[in-house]
């Protein structure tokens, strides 16, 4: 758990906790959201690959927040994690849609 989800920036503890790790260990979330939106397929790739669980999280709810728009990137982490990304990028935008419409609604019924 401490190897998934805890990013240790000292190196001495994380060799002792973690061993050698993966440049995607140390990805911060500004890290993961220049990969969203300007990485290459490969980086993407390597990424998938190499990351912990924690960075797979911040992916995923990176990729909804922002939203990703690349089709190919969101099949990938599909195939690596079982996850569409697709689908909850979509269920998140019509939440927010139908808060949008609540709040419009409300606002009338004052007026």
């Amino acid at each position: 758990m401490i190897r998934d989800y805890l990013l240790l920036q000292d190196m001495d503890v994380r060799e002792e906790f973690c061993g050698n790790t993966e440049p995607e260990y140390n990805m911060t979330a500004a890290d993961v959201q220049e990969l969203i939106l300007h990485g290459s397929m490969d980086e993407w790739l390597d990424c998938l690959d190499f990351a912990p669980e924690g960075v797979l999280d911040l992916i995923k709810q990176l990729s909804i927040e922002l939203p990703l728009t690349d089709t190919r990137k969101m099949d990938a982490y599909k195939k690596k994690t079982g996850t569409d990304l697709g689908k909850l990028i979509q269920i998140h935008a019509e939440e927010i849609a139908e808060e949008e419409a609540a709040k419009q609604e409300a606002k009338e019924r004052r007026t």
